[in-house]
């Protein structure tokens, strides 16, 4: 393009999501369930310590955005 070289890359992160060269949504998954394992890990441990109330805005802002981004429906 304009003489400049292109490189190829395995994955792109494009507006939040990471697609893969086969346009497969594979690394976005594995990037997901890791954040989704990770906040389930705080919320366990936090949950005798914290209210309720609290607990659901973390579960709202760690888990519920990074699972619903992106979903159309």
């Amino acid at each position: 393009m304009n003489s400049h070289l292109i490189s190829r890359t395995e994955c792109v992160k494009y507006l939040g999501g990471i697609i893969d060269d086969k346009l497969n949504w594979k690394p976005h998954i594995t990037l997901v369930k890791m954040q989704v394992s990770k906040a389930s890990g705080i919320i366990c441990k936090f949950r005798h310590y914290i209210p309720f109330r609290s607990l659901k805005t973390v579960y709202y802002s760690l888990v519920y955005s990074p699972l619903r981004y992106a979903i159309t429906s």
